[in-house]
Formats: structure tokens, C-alpha cells, sequence
């Protein structure tokens, strides 16, 4: 089984796959093959979505919080707690509503960078019930200029600053101290000289997010050809295949933007079990968008102790976008399965992301996992 999943990665993973790119279509092509193969009608769902959000929102959004940071910084100095806490306040709720708007309706509304791509759907042939279980990767690739592991640091690290100087903002100001004495200066007062300090830590945590910018120059080994070839292999293991179909979306890597097409085209809500970047090293992670709903987590638990697979539940992990976020959101129940350690994101959006790092043996456990997990679901029904 290790062996057919490293054959899968290698030819899948012979070459950078951007969205909308010929190489992503070769590779397509090469999935609905093996579907076709194994049983299935498969069809390809064209659709349009703007790249820029992904591209520059990083970046711009950083940017703007720097400089938010920097004039809360300012104005601490000069004893205005209040107007500081004001400008990070207002500046957290701008982008996260800006945010919200471009990785959501931005991507398919917004002009400027128009890429066309395809999701690809398989069906149990001559199905004619539409399956609520389905199997999901995203083919796509990219590259970035800092790694995964930095780019979850860096916004772990300012999120735990700009939390600090809001809350010590907060107190100081419940507290009273500007109306009774003024505002202290830093070396005066211990929590002062907290909230003096950590809004320069916070910017200066968001410095490898100005950075970030998107190019083509890895090859997507672990994401995602890795999860394309567990759902292959998973699909292959589960007995009452006529119950379980398979979306390979597209543009994953520039803010979901195959897995909001398609589960906005497909209007029945469904379960969508998706794989994203399996090592053969490290955790199991089973991660959702928001609380896991019981029947998922209790089918993984099921899954789990069937295989004797140890594996983790969490919520989404800081700086990470999944397509299971997408499915979430339009209401159906999903999860993303991953496994890895600090190693894996160290390499992931990187060109060291490369099939030669990859035996296979982590896509094989993880494929029976996950069809193990959707055999349970089947008691469910």
C-alpha cells in the first residue's frame, strides 16, 4: 500500500501545480483516471475566482496591523491609553471583516487576477442519489516566500501580544489610573510598561507576513499530493463504495477557492472528510472550523481505536486554511485530517517540498483511517 501511495506522489508531485496551470490539469486528468478506474463516473466543475486575496491579503493585512500597532505604541507614550486601545480595537475588527469578505465572497467576486480552474466530482457509477459521505483533496500547489512553521508562528506570537495589550489596555483604563494620576510612564508601572512594550513585539511578530508572497516553485509532495493519494487509496479500502463519492478541488492554496464553488453548487449538505498534507512522521490531527459535530467525532474515535491509530482532535491551527473551513461554512460537516510534525511545515509552500522526502507509509495509515472513519459514518445513516 506504501508503495502505491509514494507511485501516486511521484507522478503527481513531479512538478509545481498552480491553479488554472497545465500542469494542474495534467495531474487532474491522472486522478479522474484512477477514479474512473476504481468504479466511479467523474466529471470536471469548471469555475472562476480571483487570486488576489490569497496573493496580497497577508501581506496588506499585516501591514495595516503594524502600523496599528505602532500608533498604539505611540500613544501610550503619550499618555493616551484610551485612543490606543481605540486604534487596535477598530483595526482588529476592519480586517477581520476585510479578511472575512476577501477569503469569502472576494475570491469569487473580485476582479483583478481572474483564474479559471476545475474541481473534479466522482460519483459511484450509475449512482442516482447524490452521496452525503464524501472523500476530499485539494491538487493544487504554491509556494511562499517563508515557510508554514513561520508563518503559524508569526501569527501565534502577535496574537498572543496584541492580546496582552488589549487586556492591560483594559484594565488600566477600568482601573482608572489616567483619571486619578495620568497615564504612568513605562518604567513607573510594571503593566505600563507591558502595554508599552507589547504592541512593538506584535509588529515586530508580523514582520515574516509583510514577506509573504505567493509563487509556483514547489512540487506540493505533502501538500497536497500526499492527501490526493490518501483519499485514492481510502476510496480503493471501503467496502459500500456505492455510498461514498470524491472531490478533488482546485485553488485551495488561494483562499479556498475550488471547495466554495463546489459546495455552493452541490446544494444538499453533506459530510466531507478532507486530507491535507500526511507525513510519514509525527501527530495525527484531525482539525475542524468550529466544534466537531458528534457523529464525526465519534466516528474518528471509532475509526481510531479499530486501526489502533492514535490521532489528536482540534480546532484549526493559527495561520491555516483548509478546505473544510469552506464546507463548514455552507453547512456541512467536515474535518481535515492531517499528520506532521514542526519538520512538515518547516518544508510545506517550500521547494524542499519534494516527493523524494515521501516513502508512503504515513498516506497508507492515514488512508485506512479514513476509511475506516467513513465506514462508521455509514452506521449513521
Amino acid at each position: 500500500m506504501s508503495a502505491r501511495a509514494r507511485e501516486i506522489v511521484v507522478h503527481l508531485a513531479g512538478g509545481p501545480r498552480f491553479a488554472g496551470s497545465a500542469a494542474e490539469a495534467d495531474a487532474r486528468r491522472y486522478c479522474s483516471r484512477m477514479l474512473a478506474a476504481a468504479g466511479l463516473d467523474v466529471s470536471e466543475h469548471p469555475f472562476e475566482f480571483s487570486s488576489m486575496p490569497a496573493q496580497f491579503g497577508p501581506p496588506i493585512g499585516a501591514g495595516c496591523m503594524a502600523i496599528a500597532l505602532v500608533i498604539a505604541h505611540l500613544m501610550i507614550s503619550h499618555s493616551l491609553p484610551g485612543a490606543a486601545l481605540g486604534v487596535l480595537v477598530a483595526a482588529l475588527v476592519s480586517l477581520r471583516a476585510a479578511g472575512k469578505w476577501l477569503v469569502g465572497s472576494g475570491v469569487s467576486i473580485a476582479p483583478w487576477s481572474r483564474i479559471s480552474s476545475s474541481n473534479l466530482v466522482a460519483v459511484p457509477r450509475g449512482t442516482v442519489q447524490q452521496p452525503e459521505i464524501w472523500l476530499v483533496a485539494h491538487l493544487d500547489s504554491k509556494s511562499q516566500t517563508i515557510p508554514m512553521l513561520v508563518r503559524v508562528a508569526s501569527v501565534a506570537a502577535s496574537a498572543v501580544f496584541v492580546t496582552i495589550t488589549v487586556v492591560v489596555l483594559a484594565g488600566t483604563l477600568l482601573a482608572g489610573a489616567p483619571a486619578t494620576s495620568g497615564f504612568a510612564l513605562p518604567h513607573e508601572s510594571a503593566a505600563i510598561g507591558v502595554a508599552w512594550l507589547a504592541p512593538l513585539f506584535a509588529a515586530i511578530s508580523l514582520v515574516p507576513l509583510l514577506m509573504c508572497f505567493i509563487g509556483n516553485r514547489s512540487a506540493g509532495a505533502l501538500d497536497n499530493a500526499s492527501g490526493v493519494a490518501c483519499v485514492i487509496l481510502a476510496l480503493e479500502m471501503i467496502r459500500n463504495r456505492e455510498k461514498v463519492g470524491v472531490i478533488i478541488t482546485s485553488g485551495e492554496e488561494l483562499g479556498l477557492a475550488g471547495a466554495r464553488a463546489i459546495a455552493a453548487e452541490i446544494r444538499a449538505t453533506g459530510i466531507a472528510l478532507n486530507c491535507d498534507t500526511i507525513d510519514d512522521h509525527g501527530h495525527f490531527l484531525c482539525m475542524t472550523s468550529g466544534s466537531m459535530p458528534d457523529r464525526l467525532s465519534t466516528a474518528i474515535d471509532r475509526a481510531a481505536m479499530r486501526t489502533g491509530i492514535a490521532i489528536r482532535k482540534s480546532r484549526m491551527l493559527p495561520g491555516i486554511l483548509a478546505d473544510n473551513i469552506a464546507f463548514t461554512k455552507r453547512g456541512w460537516d467536515s474535518f481535515t485530517l492531517s499528520r506532521g510534525n514542526l519538520g512538515t511545515l518547516a518544508r510545506v509552500h517550500t521547494s524542499s517540498d519534494r516527493a523524494a522526502k515521501i516513502d508512503g507509509t504515513g498516506i497508507a495509515i492515514a488512508a485506512a483511517l479514513l476509511a475506516a472513519t467513513a465506514e462508521e459514518l455509514f452506521c449513521w445513516d
